[in-house]
């Protein structure tokens, strides 16, 4: 510095000389080169703790102390002789420039605080105090980065504790996950604790991610590892470590990236895994200043965060479970409900139904004697051929009855449901029509299942034709099978249902669907939604019976307007599939040899009816009114009748004891058992005992004649 620039800022430098040089009384005035003045006041500006630079109007460095050199982190002699804009480029574009054109054009002074961001992208905070003199402007700086930092550090803390209490608020109030996060990441920008903010659920160990929310500028990096399905390495060291994992970023100003102070500036970067009571909901990122990450309680502050966060979630969870585990529990009460309502109306009808087929039993005779002994042009022959119409009419309904009671006699065999589905498919478009498409998907190797390959037919049948009437305007109905297993879940959801293999039934529709209280309520039989004369409502009860018979489970999935699905599940079992059964409907009748039959039977018409069917068709007959009279007749009055035709239900002695009885004091003894229902003791769960030969009333004449002759020539 030339002596006449020492004149010029002396006066702006006495306060300094009289702190260090206080024994001095009087300054000295002369600072002519060279002078003993001229070098105390060097040493004095060199020895400042401010910097002291002097800029000429070209913003040439004519004076820099060493403390303004360290301060610009640049050495003395690199910035002497220089242009500020050499020396730090763009800083002509600064608000600090336009102050110091200010004060070098309108010989202003100016005093303030101003963050400085160097080529390297740190930051620092200088109070800057600018004095114009005659050959530029004086600058003396201070560095206050530090206070400024710890001011800025407290600032930030309260913002997130802020954030804290609202974020406390928000759980108070909010119970879905989803919103929760998306809210709470909000709440953290805007309290201006973070430039950026990410919540991510995940599954326990990190994946599948679940949902997402951002808040602030968009982390690209992360969200493009998200869409990929991936995380990136920083949150899978958190959520194995427990703990915040902490790195710094070096962020890039613009579209996509974290804002952060100045251009080029580093940013910290937190990972926090939410996780509480050993769950792990995923994790939170956080983006702030350079260096804050750093500060422990700034790092415990984001862990109370986390936890906040992770209590909420984990409350919803539990709550979620909690209400998903009363669904299933009233599921499983209203499935057990209904079953036990199904059950109750099933013993009901079953009895109903017994009753019933003895009357129908009798009309039917009588019927067949009266069409024997009347001409076709006979008047009275029109009044009985409607009569026997009607019976058999009861006799169906009395059948589907007793399916639904589960108390049908079955004939199973171990079959293929494939070729069942077969079996019918012909059928079921000839009664489908025109406008529905029948479309079928059987999936191969499924494995037989044990069942009565009539009644089987009858359940796909009665779906076809209820999935028809749903699609008055046409549609398709679609038919599977698949090979499942079912297992704890999926039996403790559905009541009644088995674990193990099972071989599944699905047929559906694109009807127009029910509601739920129709659903609840298609089981029950008489229960219809067609129009009167349409049905009787016996249809789906009939389905539900067969497969509860068969050990089986039947569910509906219908919704109005989006169709039916009935699916049926049937017990896999072993074992080959048995040929297909012969056509008995197609046999020929063939006349008794005239063996004898002891008929017995409680019921006087029908007794009398059955010897007289007997006597009908070639066979010679004895009745009997009870077991007691049977017996009497066997063993006192040396009657050996070759077959036993007896009902099973009678008042005192079974037809199944009074069988036993006979046979054992006629060793050979032919039984032929007939009855309404079969809720006895010849019947296991529906099926009948090996080596038992059964009618189920109602039945004609030829069915009887047949029967009989069917068990005279076995063995």
């Amino acid at each position: 510095m030339q002596g006449s620039d020492i004149v010029t800022v002396r006066a702006h430098c006495t306060w300094q000389i009289n702190t260090q040089y206080p024994g001095d009384d009087v300054m000295p005035q002369d600072g002519t080169p060279g002078s003993p003045l001229e070098g105390r006041l060097t040493a004095i500006l060199d020895n400042l703790l401010e910097g002291c630079q002097v800029v000429g109007p070209d913003w040439r460095y004519l004076h820099v102390n060493e403390a303004a050199a360290e301060q610009g982190r640049r050495p003395r002699n690199e910035l002497l002789g220089r242009t500020m804009m050499e020396a730090y480029p763009g800083i002509e574009t600064t608000p600090m420039f336009a102050r110091l054109r200010a004060c070098m054009v309108d010989r202003i002074h100016q005093s303030f605080e101003n963050e400085f961001a160097f080529p390297d992208g740190a930051q620092g905070w200088f109070e800057l105090r600018f004095a114009p003199v005659p050959e530029g402007v004086f600058i003396l700086s201070l560095d206050i980065s530090r206070r400024k930092w710890a001011e800025a550090r407290i600032t930030h803390l309260n913002t997130v504790l802020r954030g804290i209490r609202d974020v406390n608020q928000l759980i108070t109030r909010e119970a879905d996950p989803g919103r929760l996060i998306r809210q709470a990441c909000a709440l953290m920008v805007e309290a201006r604790g973070f430039d950026a903010v990410a919540i991510v659920l995940t599954g326990q160990a990190g994946l599948p991610i679940r949902d997402r929310a951002e808040g602030g500028r968009r982390l690209a990096g992360l969200g493009e590892l998200l869409d990929r399905g991936q995380l990136p390495d920083c949150a899978r060291e958190a959520i194995a470590r427990g703990d915040t994992v902490v790195r710094r970023v070096q962020a890039v100003t613009g579209e996509g990236r974290p804002l952060v102070p100045g251009p080029g500036a580093a940013t910290d970067e937190l990972v926090q895994p939410l996780a509480r009571d050993g769950r792990t909901y995923g994790f939170m990122v956080v983006h702030l200043p350079g260096g804050m990450g750093e500060d422990a309680e700034e790092r415990q502050l984001l862990r109370e965060v986390a936890g906040d966060l992770a209590f909420a979630l984990h409350a919803a969870e539990t709550r979620s479970e909690r209400d998903a585990s009363a669904r299933a529990l009233s599921s499983t009460q209203e499935q057990l409900f209904q079953a036990q309502k199904l059950e109750a109306v099933g013993r009901l009808a079953g009895g109903l139904a017994h009753d019933f087929n003895n009357i129908l039993a009798a009309q039917l005779g009588c019927c067949e004697f009266l069409e024997e002994q009347l001409r076709p042009d006979d008047p009275l022959a029109e009044d009985v051929a409607t009569i026997r119409s009607c019976t058999e009419r009861a006799a169906e309904l009395t059948r589907q009855l007793l399916a639904f009671s589960r108390t049908q006699p079955m004939q199973v065999q171990v079959l293929d449901l494939n070729r069942a589905v077969r079996g019918v498919e012909s059928m079921l478009r000839r009664l489908l029509g025109e406008d529905i498409r029948l479309e079928t998907a059987l999936a191969a190797d499924l494995g037989p299942v044990s069942a009565d390959p009539g009644q089987l037919e009858q359940v796909i049948v009665n779906l076809a034709v209820n999935a028809r009437d749903a699609m008055p305007e046409g549609g398709l109905l679609s038919i599977e099978t698949a090979a499942v297993e079912l297992d704890e879940e999926y039996a403790r959801s559905h009541v009644g249902a088995s674990t193990g293999p099972h071989v599944m039934l699905a047929i559906s529709d694109t009807g127009c669907g029910m509601d739920a209280e129709t659903r609840e309520r298609i089981f029950e039989p008489f229960f219809t939604t067609k129009e009167r004369g349409r049905g009787s409502g016996l249809g789906l009860a009939t389905v539900y019976g067969i497969v509860k018979q068969s050990g089986g489970n039947i569910w509906v999935y219908s919704e109005p307007g989006k169709g039916t699905a009935f699916r049926i599940y049937l017990p896999r079992v072993a074992g080959e599939v048995d040929p297909e059964p012969l056509d008995r409907t197609r046999q020929q009748v063939e006349r008794g040899r005239n063996e004898l039959v002891l008929v017995v039977e409680d019921d006087p018409v029908l007794r009398v009816l059955f010897e007289r069917q007997v006597r009908d068709f070639g066979y010679r007959a004895v009745a009997a009114a009870d077991g007691a009279g049977a017996i009497a007749a066997v063993e006192r009055d040396g009657l050996r009748p070759d077959v036993l035709l007896t009902d099973v239900v009678m008042p005192g002695l079974s037809g199944r004891a009074l069988a036993g009885r006979l046979v054992a004091f006629q060793p050979g003894l032919r039984v032929l058992y007939v009855s309404g229902y079969t809720n006895n003791a010849i019947f296991h769960q529906g099926l009948l005992e090996p080596g038992v030969a059964y009618l189920q009333k109602p039945f004609t004449g030829p069915d009887l004649a047949r029967r009989l002759r069917e068990v005279l020539d076995a063995g």
